[in-house]
């Protein structure tokens, strides 16, 4: 009933035995459990960890200059997919809707990392995004882009049997104005079989002639 000074350390129980510590806060159902069953410090109630934060608005908050939360698997893994660490989303009945996981990217004794984002399709939980340590992106499902996409490569492959578009005007030759003549014919190449052999065709504007033209047995020569 009145106010304890400890200056000193605080030891409860010996080691491999020990007991419950508990702290109450001022709401009820509030507080902070040692259990000495479970070896775990649990947050009850409304309790959240604020660190070097003294007024938490969430169950962790963290306030700082430049705050890094490390996550760290200590084994020696170099294998595809080892060393891994793991952020679970997880409902109600304890199903993982969703995981974020960092792990080793290939079998060599390296520090090349990956990136894997999977969620839960009412089934099973399923790689969704994995970004690997050269940065290249896989995404397993539908993509939609609700702005503009910009790509910047050499090769653009779509693999796809439908495609749509609803501009009306496709523009070949770049996306600004041409300084110079390249010599390059433009227009659209592709692929057909005449029943003896593979052919490429093409159709659109012959740079020699400055016409339009429809060649059906095409040589592509860069």
């Amino acid at each position: 009933t009145s106010t304890l000074d400890i200056d000193g350390p605080v030891t409860v129980g010996v080691d491999d035995t020990g007991y419950d510590v508990k702290f109450f806060g001022a709401t009820a159902g509030a507080y902070m459990l040692w259990d000495e069953s479970q070896n775990d410090l649990i947050l009850g109630g409304i309790a959240s960890l604020g660190i070097g934060e003294t007024a938490p608005d969430s169950s962790l908050h963290i306030t700082g200059h430049g705050t890094t939360i490390t996550l760290q698997n200590n084994v020696d893994e170099n294998t595809e997919g080892g060393a891994e660490s793991n952020i679970h989303f997880v409902d109600h009945a304890d199903a993982i809707l969703t995981r974020i996981q960092g792990s080793h990217h290939g079998t060599n004794n390296d520090t090349k990392g990956k990136l894997i984002i999977s969620t839960h399709n009412g089934s099973s939980l399923t790689t969704a995004l994995t970004i690997d340590s050269a940065q290249k992106t896989t995404l397993s499902g539908e993509v939609v882009v609700g702005g503009d996409l910009t790509v910047n490569g050499t090769t653009t492959t779509i693999n796809s049997t439908t495609m749509t578009t609803d501009n009306i005007i496709l523009t070949l030759g770049g996306d600004t104005a041409p300084t110079q003549n390249d010599t390059k014919d433009k227009g659209v190449e592709f692929r057909w079989h005449d029943g003896s052999s593979a052919k490429i065709g093409f159709f659109g504007f012959d740079e020699s002639t400055g016409n339009f033209t429809f060649i059906p047995d095409a040589t592509n020569n860069s």
